[in-house]
Order: structure tokens, then C-alpha cells, then sequence
């Protein structure tokens, strides 16, 4: 389950990796913090296999009705924790990147924050 740890590093950290392969870092953004994950890991992840069997169990229909009522109830939670988290000045775990060929300082003309 935590094999993926290998991969998770600072931004400094994936721009030495990038070095060695060479590339440099162009633009970045870094999105949802090390909280938040941990958060999802212990609380959803641990009862998805569980839940997932008990819908299994009902009809399509309910299904659909339930999936509905779920997203419905969910997504202003999420929506506004995901905003919060995108925050300025707050630390983030996960990092998307746009790397170009070639060694030197990293551009890094990206503003920090994940386009919303």
C-alpha cells in the first residue's frame, strides 16, 4: 500500500531528479497537502473496499440514485476544502510540472498554485 512513498519528495527533490535525467523545471504548481491525503487514506480509503460491496448489492437504479444523492451532499465539502487547501503559502504534497530539455536553474514561471 505504501510503495508510492518512494515517490513522494519536496520540490527540490523532483527538480535534482529532473536534473539527473536532463530536464529542468519550466513551470510548477503544488496542490492539496500532506493533511489532506492522510485524511483520505485513513478515512476513506480504509472503509472504500466495504462500501463498495454494500452498494454492489443494490439494484442499478438505487445505485445511480445513491451515487447521486452522495455527490450531491459531497462535492460543497469537498469544492470548499480543495479552495482552502490551494491557498497561498500553504504546503502541498502533490506536484504537477512542465520540464523542458536542458540543465541550469529551473524557470519556475508557474505562480505555485494549480489552476482552478
Amino acid at each position: 500500500m505504501y510503495a508510492a512513498r518512494r515517490h513522494v519528495r519536496p520540490l527540490r527533490g523532483w527538480e535534482r531528479e529532473f536534473a539527473k535525467a536532463g530536464f529542468a523545471v519550466d513551470s510548477h504548481a503544488a496542490y492539496l497537502s500532506d493533511l489532506f491525503v492522510k485524511f483520505h487514506n485513513i478515512g476513506t480509503r480504509t472503509n472504500s473496499k466495504y462500501m463498495i460491496r454494500a452498494v454492489n448489492r443494490l439494484g442499478a437504479r438505487e445505485r445511480g440514485r445513491m451515487k447521486r444523492a452522495m455527490v450531491r451532499d459531497t462535492l460543497p465539502i469537498i469544492r470548499s476544502y480543495l479552495e482552502y487547501e490551494s491557498g497561498a503559502g500553504r504546503p502541498n504534497c502533490f506536484h504537477m510540472f512542465c520540464l523542458r530539455q536542458g540543465r541550469g536553474p529551473p524557470g519556475r514561471r508557474g505562480s505555485g498554485r494549480a489552476a482552478a
